[in-house]
């Protein structure tokens, strides 16, 4: 009888202990596709931002083109005011 009990023990153990084992690799695994998903996500969002940081590089440019030109028209409304005056 002892020995049926030790034995009934050990295999529910056993049991125990693959599943165990299993689920343990199982997490493992899952763990690193999780990470390599992450890690292409990560990849993705740097090279998006990159690119908007160019843009907004080119945004500012563009900006600052169109101040100058503003600036220019108004020099040259001014200018033409004076000009009228003094007529």
């Amino acid at each position: 009888m002892d020995t049926t009990i030790i034995n009934t023990m050990l295999t529910k153990e056993s049991i125990f202990t693959v599943l165990f084992v299993f689920m343990l690799f199982r997490q493992i695994k899952h763990s690193e596709q999780q990470e390599a998903r992450s890690r292409e996500r990560e990849d993705k969002l740097t090279s998006f931002l990159d690119g908007m940081k160019d843009e907004f590089a080119n945004l500012v440019k563009q900006y600052e083109r169109l101040s100058e030109d503003v600036e220019d028209i108004k020099n040259q409304i001014h200018v033409r005011k004076e000009a009228k005056k003094d007529e």
